[in-house]
């Protein structure tokens, strides 16, 4: 019952084609302040600039994501990121129901792989969108292909006119669970990581001109049940055919509560 799907998702792939061509692309340059930098529950930064650069036409966008430390005392690594990202929509439903393919790969250029850093993380997902009315939900589940482990994550976003400041809040929240087996780079013996996080937030973008605009955020978040896990084997004296296995769960000390502020400036062309 399940074998139609796959024919009908490429269909309605072949069928955007025609529309992907005759549509215009467009640039998107943003700057942004963040006075944390969390990450699926996770302290990742303190004070951060990110910038961002996304190119979309159509169902199709591409993006180049970077984050750099602007005080190196809060946070737990001197290493920028830089990440590169895209994804491709498919409209099952129009303006209802919709399926989403992307990937992202997250670089750590300068990371250093003796500190138990991988240089680049690798992660497709594959994302389910329901709209009602103003409110969308929806559903996604990535596979880190570095660390062997999936993230799943349910989300909803809804936005509220502010028709006397000419802007709108942007109310964002998400919940997720991630279950990773091989977290640090040539650890022996493997280290694995499990843990729940969510982060909710309202944001208040304002336009400038037709194609540039300002948007400030407060986002609160928080990373629980979030674990390191690792086996080895203590061998019996004199008879190594004897063991015992020893589970060790250790607390995730970057998995915290905080609340952050964001501002940013983005421009189209």
């Amino acid at each position: 019952m399940k074998k139609p799907l796959l024919p009908i998702i490429a269909i309605l792939s072949l069928s955007t084609v025609p529309m992907l061509a005759q549509e215009r692309g467009e640039f998107t340059f943003s700057s942004t302040a963040v006075s944390a930098y969390m990450f699926r529950g996770e302290k990742s930064g303190g004070p951060s600039f990110q910038p961002t650069l996304e190119y979309a036409k159509g169902p199709l966008t591409l993006g180049v994501f970077a984050s750099f430390p602007l005080d190196k005392k809060w946070s737990d690594t001197e290493y920028p990121e830089i990440d590169f990202y895209g994804s491709y929509e498919i409209s099952v439903v129009p303006d209802v129901f919709s399926v989403t393919s992307g990937f992202s790969v997250y670089s750590y250029p300068t990371a250093k792989k003796e500190e138990g850093w991988y240089k680049a993380y690798y992660e497709p997902y594959v994302k389910l969108g329901y709209r009602f009315h103003e409110a969308l939900f929806s559903f996604t589940v990535y596979y880190d292909l570095t660390q062997n482990g999936a993230i799943y994550e349910v989300g909803a976003e809804y936005s509220i006119p502010v028709k006397p400041l000419g802007t709108e809040l942007e109310l964002s929240a998400f919940m997720g669970k991630l279950s990773l087996s091989n977290v640090e780079a040539y650890a022996s013996p493997k280290v694995g990581q499990s843990g729940n996080y969510m982060q909710a937030g309202v944001s208040a973008p304002y336009e400038i001109t037709e194609k540039s605009k300002i948007t400030a955020g407060i986002y609160f978040a928080r990373g629980c049940d979030n674990n390191y896990k690792y086996k080895y084997v203590i061998p019996a004296p004199g008879d190594p055919s004897v063991y015992t296995l020893v589970k060790v769960k250790e607390p995730n000390p970057n998995a915290v509560e905080r609340v952050f502020f964001s501002a940013s400036y983005s421009y189209t062309f």
